[in-house]
């Protein structure tokens, strides 16, 4: 009896991984009928298989995007279709779909960026704000990240009221944003020029900071992000004395703290950290000025 039962669970498991590799040769198969279909530009194919699910339609439009032969009006189109599925309640049945539609937005909205869409840009942000914060907080979540990258994307005169980013809107988002001196401020103010703005930037912690893996610890300045908006301000002629005045004091305020800490710091674990982000920040501090102070 046990043999036979051993047998019979065997072969439900073959069973079951045999089902398991053809559903996955029939996703693998969808997608790349979908994706030779968009090259080889029948646009009306590849929707018939794809034009109901977040993924498979995000990766129609990003085709239609990165095809020097698809006009404008198919890329109204298929935006406007996803327009359409984000607010569809009827499809909301499945679980997470409409978190699964901001993930896949993300994915293509760069194009709406570079290209500078701000039509659709503005109704796909108004949907999302509208729709998105009433959700769960896996939601919330992926919101949270599309106005971020609202906050580095967007140029300095772009304005957040026009997308939804409406003020009594971002004060119920200031405890999402708590510790953080860069998203709400910088939805909340105007500026003047681009230089305004990217000194502003420079001038926020949270604007240029980010886990340093040598140090193991969140929220110390990256040079690597510092560096980004260096080259804008050269590309636009700004001051970049006044820019490189005010990373290193940051820069050095950051020496400073920590090594405070590491004399406070009252068990042995925590003198260690703040030792080891003070090394860290004063290594930083010396590379700074090497690349960035001529």
């Amino acid at each position: 009896m046990a043999r036979l039962a051993k047998a019979l669970f065997c072969c439900q498991l073959e069973n079951l991984n045999k089902e398991v590799v053809v559903i996955k040769k029939k996703e693998v198969t969808l997608e790349s009928r979908i994706n030779d279909h968009c090259s080889a530009g029948e646009y009306e194919n590849a929707l018939a298989l794809g034009a109901d699910d977040p993924f498979y339609l995000s990766r129609i439009i990003i085709k239609a995007f990165e095809d020097a032969n698809i006009g404008r009006d198919m890329i109204d189109r298929l935006l406007g279709m996803y327009i359409e599925m984000m607010e569809n309640h009827s499809a909301w049945a499945s679980e997470n779909r409409f978190r699964y539609c901001l993930i896949w937005f993300d994915h293509f909205s760069y194009y709406l960026w570079q290209k500078r869409m701000m039509e659709w840009l503005r109704r796909f942000y108004r949907i999302i704000i509208l729709l998105g914060l009433e959700k769960d907080e896996s939601t919330r979540r992926e919101v949270r990240h599309l106005i971020y990258r609202f906050t580095e994307l967007a140029r300095w005169n772009d304005n957040p009221k026009e997308f939804g980013l409406l003020p009594g809107i971002l004060n119920g988002l200031r405890r999402d944003y708590r510790g953080n001196d860069y998203v709400i401020p910088r939805l909340t103010r105007t500026f003047s020029s681009e230089e305004e703005l990217l000194l502003w930037k420079l001038g926020r912690v949270s604007a240029i900071s980010d886990f340093d893996s040598d140090a193991q610890e969140e929220g110390l300045v990256s040079l690597d992000m510092v560096s980004v908006i260096f080259d804008r301000i050269r590309r636009i002629n700004g001051d970049m004395n006044r820019a490189r005045d005010i990373v290193e004091a940051i820069i050095k305020s950051q020496l400073n703290e920590w090594t405070i800490v590491a004399g406070r710091a009252r068990n042995q674990k925590g003198a260690m950290q703040a030792l080891r982000v003070s090394m860290v920040m004063a290594k930083k501090l010396e590379e700074y000025r090497s690349r960035f102070r001529e």
